[in-house]
């Protein structure tokens, strides 16, 4: 059956089954507990509670309760069998939240130590806060009967970030009755603004328990699997304004490093120092500045290989762009993938192009002396706030410096040779949402600027990049469907050789010899594009579905600033999930549905996907999950595959995938991973095993150990061309790599961390062929092998690395850290003969090291 054909049958049943009640738990939801409720905090005018987690002053008393807490799980909507309640204090300077959590069987909470930020398994206690009241986004506070904190964002209403970090105090009790949590959050770390009169704030507020040895979540405001929103969904907390609020902080840092990864593995030692700056301007905006940030604590990127003509996309990890970046982002990714494409991670705005690594090309003849990683971050600011109108307002700006390499000439003489020109990047947001988060608008402009290009880098980089979009969303129906529309634009300028460059690039390939309506070179000095999606969702019920149209023009490219694979793309794509939950029951949950359904084309009407999966999940009554997914990728055209040659035409491919978890409730507990895919027509074949086992050694030490084999062959794997004929070869290629992290918390303020990835990946090719019928229909024509004897450039390989770092973290004042960082990384490039993965890993230790030792001192002053 048609894929389209099945995604307008599993609609239609949507569309049918739009007026069943939000409500998966047989028998009803208590209209009472999931309509909107209200709060009232309590105005204190004398001392303060003292933050001990204990609840003993008599204001507590005093203030009104919240109570009638709500299942998440394990029965969805129905009221939490443990008695939970909520209380909520005010002062000038901030918010006071008191929860007490009843629980008949004390020896039963789960009480790790962890340290900051690590939401292990344990029972928790949270109060999210939506202060912007704009009903699509809030400030998550967590602390466990331990006192360990966490927070995060919610943002978009239902998109979680846990990166987020404020300076904010917390404290647990644990008694014969259950245990409590006291909190106390400043006005100067939530973002609001002021009534104009003075008079109360009304906020959307929500107060979550998880209990894990109960196996049972539940909120104060609805929150359960088949209700659309989550931060629309909040209650409402009504509390006086503070007259003022005081928003300077201000934390300079020292940062000496030494290592013996200067040119040649000489020692390298430096000192740094900057500062970062957060001023509040006026009640509703803030303004964050960071000057001459450091990097240099966060974790490597995990090794990987690609075989594919695109860019991995690696998760952002510098503190300065993880914290409350949201503001920033117009989410434009979508959960569709077939072969080498994927559209998860689009993006107009990627922060890890900020301070990415030079790109310049280097001359020939010459041999690199020293070579910048990275391309210094000189200072970088965001501006962010809600005026009274209700919207919220984002600006972000950074300015990177010029970069060169030392090279050394066959005469011996020095060269610094230009790879990287100053830049400036700026980014605008504007979002308002209307009818309590049911619907919004939202405008994103962004800019790249390069100066000082001159000869050298002017051929090679765009001067100026930009992108202008808008989004829209709105819920209907009583909030069971959603729709979402959203639309860029974006142009890029600069010599011909640069625009030549970005045209013929793997995202565009206009050089394809048989391209249709593509331009031809010369491509001028600028090259714009257009894309626009819209979304059809049913959001509530036990029935979701989704059905996404988007169109890629052939000349969108948005990859200065954002991450963009995908270009020349017209898309019909759709996902479905049923689920049902039998609480008692042996079988627990299930759900199914498909969720990389879809046909795509080029803007021209050839072929480009045509993908149809479906999977089965269950929940067991001991809760265990398994998961069994099948897809199946039609025969369709690639124009990407050949690396700028003709579109080929891929046959059909097939993969399945199990997913295995024991009970994740638990401190100890054991994952595992195995896909395989087969592609007859061509010789393709892979296997990837994953197993992952947790460990909760004690109280104060957890672990974890991760082993990933991955064996492909890639019958037709392009190995470029001889100037005359376009080449292909069948590769074998062998992954093993292990990862191994550990914690030792001392106190929830004082913890070391450990992290080591050996890898090791061995490629061999044979059976070289060259093309010839690229598009006819008998798979074995396509390609023809070489004569016996043709000469050709093996590029056989063998790749081996290891990458760990040690890590000693301790707040010794909140907001001001002392980071100790170790790094050890070897990296090696070679083939033997009688080379494997696994001989790989052992030759390891053997190969030269690179240690670099980093020490970070930061004070954080103001509040």
């Amino acid at each position: 059956m048609k894929p389209l054909r099945l995604i307008a049958i599993w609609t239609f049943f949507g569309t049918v089954a739009v007026h069943a009640a939000p409500c998966p738990t047989p028998g009803g939801c208590d209209p009472a507990l999931v309509g909107r409720r209200s709060l009232d905090a309590l105005r204190i005018s004398g001392a303060p509670p003292v933050i001990d987690g204990r609840l003993d002053e008599p204001v507590w008393s005093q203030a009104p309760v919240a109570t009638g807490f709500i299942q998440s799980k394990p029965r969805p909507g129905a009221e939490a069998s443990l008695r939970s309640e909520a209380r909520v204090l005010v002062d000038a300077e901030a918010i006071y939240v008191g929860l007490t959590y009843f629980d008949p069987e004390p020896a039963k909470i789960l009480t790790p130590l962890a340290r900051r930020d690590d939401e292990t398994v344990s029972d928790w206690a949270f109060v999210e806060i939506d202060s912007r009241h704009d009903r699509r986004s809030a400030f998550s506070f967590g602390v466990n009967p331990r006192g360990v904190q966490v927070d995060g964002l919610w943002t978009d209403d239902t998109v979680y970030d846990s990166s987020w970090n404020a300076v904010w105090e917390a404290a647990a009790h644990a008694d014969a009755r259950g245990w409590t949590a006291e909190f106390r959050i400043p006005f100067s770390q939530l973002a609001f603004s002021l009534p104009p009169d003075g008079g109360d704030l009304v906020w959307g507020i929500n107060f979550y328990r998880n209990s894990p040895a109960r196996g049972e979540s539940s909120n104060w405001s609805p929150r359960y699997s088949g209700l659309g929103g989550l931060v629309s969904r909040f209650n409402d907390l009504r509390l006086p304004a503070p007259a003022r609020v005081h928003r300077f902080e201000m934390t300079p840092y020292t940062a000496p490093r030494v290592g013996n990864d200067g040119p040649a593995g000489t020692r390298k030692s430096s000192n740094q120092a900057g500062a970062d700056l957060r001023v509040g301007l006026g009640s509703s905006f803030s303004l964050t500045a960071t000057l001459l940030p450091d990097f240099g604590q966060v974790e490597a990127d995990p090794s990987q290989v690609n075989l594919t003509a695109f860019e991995l996309f690696q998760t952002e990890q510098r503190p300065f762009f993880l914290e409350g970046i949201d503001v920033f982002r117009m989410s434009t990714g979508l959960a569709f993938a077939t072969r080498e494409t994927s559209f998860a991670d689009e993006s107009p705005f990627y922060s890890r192009r900020v301070g990415r690594a030079p790109r310049g090309d280097l001359p020939p003849g010459t041999a690199v002396a020293a070579i910048p990683t990275a391309t210094e971050l000189l200072g970088a600011l965001k501006l962010s706030g809600q005026t009274a109108a209700g919207w919220t307002l984002g600006v972000f700006a950074a300015e990177t410096d010029r970069e060169q390499a030392l090279l050394d000439r066959p005469d011996g003489s020095r060269l610094a040779w230009p790879v990287e020109a100053r830049s400036t990047a700026t980014v605008a947001r504007a979002v308002r949402s209307f009818g309590h988060g049911d619907s919004s608008f939202g405008l994103f402009a962004a800019d790249l600027h390069r100066s000082g290009l001159g000869p050298v880098l002017a051929s090679q980089e765009v001067s100026d990049a930009a992108a202008l979009g808008a989004e829209i969303q709105h819920r209907f129906d009583e909030g069971r469907y959603e729709v979402r529309s959203w639309a860029l634009g974006s142009r890029l300028t600069g010599d011909e050789e640069a625009i030549a460059r970005v045209a013929e690039s793997p995202s565009h390939y206009f050089q394809r010899p048989d391209a249709q309506g593509l331009p031809r070179p010369p491509y001028g000095t600028s090259l714009a594009g257009i894309a626009a999606e819209t979304r059809l969702s049913r959001v509530a019920g036990s029935l979701l579905w989704n059905l996404t149209a988007r169109a890629v023009s052939p000349g969108f490219d948005v990859n200065e600033l954002g991450f963009q694979r995908n270009a020349d793309w017209l898309l019909l794509a759709g996902s479905w999930q049923y689920q049902s939950f039998r609480p008692g029951h042996r079988i627990r949950a299930w759900s199914v549905g498909s969720s990389d359904l879809g046909s795509g084309w080029t803007w021209s009407g050839e072929p480009r996907a045509r993908v149809l999966d479906a999977w089965i999940s269950i929940d067991t009554g001991n809760y265990w999950n398994a998961k069994l997914a099948a897809t199946r990728e039609a025969s369709t055209l690639s124009t990407a595959w050949l690396r700028g040659g003709p579109a080929l035409l891929l046959p059909p491919r097939t993969t399945l995938a199990l997913s295995l978890a024991t009970d994740q409730r638990k401190a100890s507990y054991g994952t595992l991973d195995v896909s395989a895919g087969e592609e007859p027509a061509s010789g393709s074949r892979s296997l990837r095993v994953t197993p992952l086992v947790n460990l909760r050694v004690s109280e104060k030490l957890q672990g974890s150990m991760g082993i990933t084999w991955e064996s492909d062959t890639v019958g037709w794997q392009p190995v470029g061309s001889d100037g005359t004929e376009t080449r292909v070869a069948r590769l074998r290629q062998q992954t093993l790599s292990l990862t191994f992290r550990a914690d030792l918390t001392l106190t929830p303020r004082l913890a070391l961390q450990a992290y080591l990835q050996p890898f090791s990946s061995l490629g061999r090719y044979d059976a070289y062929q060259r093309l010839a019928a690229p598009r006819d229909p008998d798979p074995g024509r396509r390609f023809v092998l070489l004569e016996p004897g043709t000469p050709v450039a093996s590029p056989d390989a063998a790749q081996r690395s290891l990458n760990g770092d040690l890590v000693l973290r301790w707040e010794y004042h909140p907001g001001s850290f002392l980071t100790a960082v170790w790094n050890h990384q070897r990296d090696t490039l070679s083939l033997d003969a009688r080379a494997t993965a696994e001989s790989g890993l052992t030759r390891l230790f053997g190969d030269p090291p690179v240690n670099v030792l980093l020490v970070k001192v930061s004070r954080r002053f103001g509040g």
